[in-house]
């Protein structure tokens, strides 16, 4: 039995199909440089929660001796100063005041909020530790104000999305339903097609019913 020849233009047509393949089918998008000046603002942060953990599980702790949360707030702050404008400085705000919400450095967490501009872009990443400090202050009038006085700076509209978030739940914290529906259905117009714009949509139809 004969076999059919195997024409010279199809082999080269087949090796075309090979060579061109990679360029063709989808490839892994190279992961973005990680910001090295973030990666250290994650280390002390991790460094804090460690010397905390190790504080509060100590057997020999001293009668009145303070938890490394306010020097460790300190040590990361100082790093936002000395890189003030980038990303790194927006998370190590974050990272600071978290350090702070416990009620004994309550004084430490509200001067330092206090130095934040309006229009600072750390505010964005700032929320959840102010909001817990006006909830432990049982204060949601305090954290209204504040967030009054950011919100017409910001122009992010993911970060107006989660801001309007923090926002709603203060006013359900005074009780004020309607207020909070009517704050919640403008921040989820700010990204409605968006993680956040949906987080604000889930949190009024729980919260507002």
């Amino acid at each position: 039995m004969r076999t059919a020849p195997v024409s010279y233009r199809g082999i080269c047509l087949l090796g075309l199909v090979f060579l061109l393949a990679p360029l063709v089918l989808p490839q892994d998008k190279p992961k973005e440089p990680e910001d090295p000046q973030k990666k250290w603002v994650t280390h002390l942060a991790q460094q804090a929660r460690a010397d905390i953990r190790r504080f509060e599980q100590s057997k020999k702790k001293k009668p009145g001796e303070e938890s490394p949360a306010r020097k460790w707030a300190e040590i990361i702050w100082q790093y936002r100063l000395a890189h003030p404008g980038t990303p790194a400085a927006d998370e190590a705000a974050r990272e600071a005041l978290w350090l702070l919400i416990r009620p004994e450095f309550h004084s430490e967490f509200v001067a330092t909020l206090d130095t934040l501009k309006p229009e600072d872009s750390a505010w964005q990443r700032v929320f959840p530790s102010v909001y817990a400090v006006s909830r432990n202050k049982q204060d949601p009038d305090w954290f209204i104000q504040k967030l009054q006085a950011v919100l017409p700076h910001m122009k992010d509209k993911k970060a107006r999305a989660t801001a309007g978030l923090y926002l709603g739940r203060s006013y359900l914290d005074k009780k004020d339903q309607d207020k909070a529906k009517a704050v919640f259905e403008t921040a989820a117009q700010e990204a409605p097609d968006s993680e956040e714009g949906d987080n604000v949509g889930r949190n009024s139809s729980n919260s507002c019913t």
